[in-house]
């Protein structure tokens, strides 16, 4: 499975023009245009009273408002530990679980070690925990094959 760069357009924009339509928020644009360009996913959360579509800005005692359409695109493992108001927000779209095809192949394309090493890794948190974080951090420290069988073996319970 091939994942395209869905943010071409998105990522070629400069800095200002991006978020130019937000008003106020100033300390927020940074960080989103910051992780627009990372290489790795980073999460952002956004906490507050339900989107009116009104984003107001209050500086130096004046206030400026404006009604625009808003979006929030966010993600999740599961529901049960999200709390209603938090569910209440979103329309919710379940994802099937990968298959185990889909899993190696997204091992191998996050892991930058060897194929061999990479399968091994794949096949192993498969049989055990199918989150595809345990590949990640096992491949962050794992540089042979002897590396990923003595992680698993040793410390797979402890919960890497």
């Amino acid at each position: 499975m091939k994942f395209p760069n869905l943010f071409p357009k998105l990522l070629s924009t400069q800095n200002d023009v991006l978020f130019s339509e937000i008003i106020g928020y100033d300390h927020i644009k940074r960080p989103f245009n910051m992780t627009l360009r990372s290489d790795s996913a980073i999460h952002i959360l956004l906490v507050g009273p339900p989107e009116t579509g009104i984003v107001s800005e209050t500086k130096y005692g004046k206030t400026k408002s404006a009604q625009m359409k808003t979006s929030v695109f966010a993600t999740s493992n599961n529901l049960k530990k999200l709390s209603g108001p938090l569910n209440s927000r979103f329309v919710i779209v379940e994802l099937d679980p990968y298959t185990y095809e889909q899993f190696c192949e997204i091992t191998t394309q996050l892991l930058s070690c060897q194929s061999g090493v990479a399968n091994l890794i794949a096949n192993a948190v498969w049989n055990k925990s199918q989150d595809i974080r345990d590949c990640v951090r096992i491949g962050t420290m794992a540089k042979s094959i002897d590396d990923v069988r003595f992680l698993v073996d040793s410390f797979w319970h402890s919960g890497f």
